[in-house]
């Protein structure tokens, strides 16, 4: 009989499980989505443990090396610390680091925040994103819900006023793309700073973009407000408080 390479026999629980971890962590850690998000999966992929269901589901083992030398492969020894006893103080010190970031400019990272700030967090536009005229993206992004009266319990990001403020805002342009409705970004006290951008990230919500400024930056901000068409911004279904504003270009 001639000799052939059999496939590795995979668990298909094990399987099933590692495969819906490592999507959502991908799903999680995609550039498009907000940088909370994003911090929230690295967090998540940092522990390793999708990793070691991954290995398990194969029969793979989770050690190295022989006899006394014997010791954990690192992914295996990062799920152990993530899922012990131990680890409860740490997880909760990470949690309160990603819960701070609730408190970023719209768009910005931890780091300072300057005018030109893009990096690989780009905000939604035409090409993956739902405009504010309509936020189902044919279907693609908020479910048809998203307009109904359980928007702000459904899609709601903590911020009741700031939730009830733009979800009522977002029906009443509804299939409306020319309707003009009033963005706002928090930036550095920097006169040099004057307007807002292509590619910007911006808020529906002054308050929003008040809370982000007086978070990160310490009373050293101001708020830019331009009025701009619901054809203009575009959400990945996220945040109803984080738009991309792209003028000048119309979803197909």
């Amino acid at each position: 009989m001639a000799d052939y390479i059999r496939p590795t026999p995979r668990n298909p629980i094990l399987g099933l499980l590692a495969d819906a971890m490592m999507g959502g962590l991908a799903y999680m850690e995609d550039p498009r989505r907000t940088q909370q998000m994003q911090g929230v999966g690295g967090l998540l992929s940092d522990t390793g443990i999708a990793q070691t269901v991954e290995r398990l589901a194969y029969g793979e083992p989770l050690t190295k090396g022989t006899g006394f030398a014997t010791r954990m492969k690192p992914e295996t020894a990062n799920a152990v610390m993530a899922l012990a006893p131990e680890a409860v103080p740490i997880g909760r010190a990470a949690m309160a680091g990603v819960r701070a970031t609730r408190g970023l400019p719209v768009g910005a990272s931890v780091k300072p925040v300057d005018f030109s700030y893009r990096g690989s967090h780009t905000a939604p536009g035409p090409d993956f994103g739902a405009p504010l005229y309509d936020l189902t993206g044919k279907g693609q992004m908020y479910p048809a819900d998203v307009y109904s009266a359980n928007a702000v319990r459904y899609y709601g990001t903590g911020y009741p006023a700031a939730d009830k403020e733009a979800f009522a805002l977002a029906s009443r342009v509804r299939n409306k793309p020319d309707a003009v409705v009033t963005a706002y970004r928090a930036v550095p006290n920097d006169e040099k700073i004057k307007s807002i951008n292509q590619g910007d990230w911006v808020t529906l919500s002054k308050d929003y973009a008040k809370q982000h400024g007086e978070s990160v930056l310490g009373g050293n901000y101001k708020i830019i407000a331009e009025k701009v068409k619901a054809k203009e911004l575009y959400t990945n279904a996220d945040s109803i408080h984080e738009f991309g504003y792209w003028p000048g270009l119309l979803a197909d």
